[in-house]
């Protein structure tokens, strides 16, 4: 037969290949088959019988007799076999194991998302083991939790109405109260105070620093200047 441009001899009636794979493995090889096809028989009964179950059979048809151990075997003065030498591969070597023959596990309910495995949740509700607060089926079923629950939702939905003076249209009278109420309130009950320039402010009076000539306010640097030299003088007059 030919073979990529190659002319290959096989023998059947030897059972021998020019690749001599057959002679080898004693399975034919598929220059072998090929041929063994074209004669239209099996490629089976060209194997060589130690592949075959009877061969099999026969060979561990008698009793293995056992070994001893090491201890009692006969000693040699021939060259004791040593280890093969072992080769340090370049570069650093790896600490980190290899994960591609890892089993990746899903849940059961969402499998986009990875299994927790080696951990276990506890319930902070029934204190149980397997689940969390949140899918607890007796804090679902408790009537209490329920309540507080519904009574959540309630509060959240609500809406708060004015008041029914507010809806009447307000009087110029009103609206001077209403105005003096926000300047000298704030939302959490706090008091506004009228912001003082550091010109007009008692500290900068006590201490002797006028303003900057054509504005209402003196720089950080004058005031600390005139804080060190009235403390001066105070320590002086004591």
């Amino acid at each position: 037969m030919s073979d990529g441009g190659h002319q290959i001899v096989v023998d059947l009636q030897n059972r021998s290949c020019a690749c001599k794979k057959w002679q080898l493995t004693g399975i034919p090889c598929f220059h072998s088959c090929s041929c063994i096809f074209f004669l239209k028989e099996n490629p089976l009964d060209y194997m060589h019988e130690c592949h075959k179950k009877e061969y099999y059979l026969r060979v561990y048809s008698h009793i293995l007799e056992p070994l001893n151990r090491e201890k009692f075997w006969e000693e040699t003065f021939e060259t004791p076999i040593l280890p093969p030498k072992t080769r340090t591969a370049p570069g650093r070597p790896k600490k980190k194991r290899d994960k591609k023959s890892d089993i990746v596990q899903t849940r059961e309910n969402n499998p986009s998302m990875l299994k927790r495995t080696g951990t276990s949740l506890k319930c902070s509700y029934c204190s149980e083991w397997g689940h969390n607060a949140r899918t607890c089926q007796t804090k679902k079923t408790d009537p209490n939790q329920a309540g507080s629950t519904a009574n959540k939702r309630k509060d959240s939905k609500a809406v708060v109405q004015p008041p029914a003076e507010a809806s009447k249209q307000p009087t110029a009278a009103n609206k001077v109260q209403r105005t003096a109420e926000v300047v000298n309130t704030t939302s959490h009950g706090g008091i506004f105070r009228k912001f003082k320039p550091p010109s007009q402010s008692s500290s900068r009076q006590c201490l002797g620093v006028e303003p900057i000539p054509g504005q209402k306010y003196t720089s950080l640097k004058n005031l600390q200047d005139a804080g060190k030299k009235k403390q001066k003088e105070l320590l002086k007059k004591n």
